[in-house]
């Protein structure tokens, strides 16, 4: 998909991302996820990291998700 096409860009991480090539009228928002191998422990406690980290994100884009629903015209 060419960059112009894109309305919406979600960057994950510690810090916002910048992305250069992004059309000007793209909102772009930052959603602070931790970085995972920061993590301490074994790999159970690894996986548990993970895991959370994976429903974070996966309720974050349903949040995403029922916003745009709710308010189609916004975006």
């Amino acid at each position: 998909m060419p960059l112009a096409e894109i309305d919406l860009a979600i960057s994950l991480g510690e810090k916002p991302a910048t992305l250069p090539g992004l059309s000007s009228r793209a909102r772009l928002c930052h959603w602070p996820i931790p970085n995972p191998e920061r993590a301490s422990g074994g790999e159970s406690a690894m996986q548990a990291v993970y895991r959370l980290l994976r429903d974070e994100i996966d309720r974050k884009v349903a949040a995403l998700f029922l916003d745009y629903w709710r308010c189609p015209r916004r975006h």
